[in-house]
């Protein structure tokens, strides 16, 4: 089954420095399977009264184990130390159907 990482960011404090860390990522994302389907771009509230995140990201596994596999990647963890220096964001992994 499909699996996905949202990241909803917040706060960014250092535009340039995240994309810089997002393209390190990217890379192991793709060694684990992994592949970014929105990154950034408009977001426009449809209905509802909750402020839209500043940025979005969503990346696409094929299984919740190979999402679990890049978060706990050493090379992820420490990007992800880095990352809180730029940005404020909440991460949450959705199995897919």
């Amino acid at each position: 089954m499909k699996s996905y990482v949202v990241i909803i960011d917040t706060e960014i404090r250092d535009a340039d420095s995240l994309a810089n860390m997002s393209n390190h990522v990217r890379d192991v994302v793709t060694r684990n399977h992994g592949e970014v389907l929105i990154r950034g771009g408009a977001i426009t509230r449809s209905h509802g009264d909750a402020d839209p995140p500043v940025r979005m990201t969503v990346v696409e596994f094929n299984s919740v184990e190979d999402a679990n596999a890049v978060l706990e990647d050493p090379e992820v963890i420490e990007l992800q130390q880095l990352r809180r220096q730029y940005a404020t964001a909440t991460m949450f992994i959705i199995d897919g159907v």
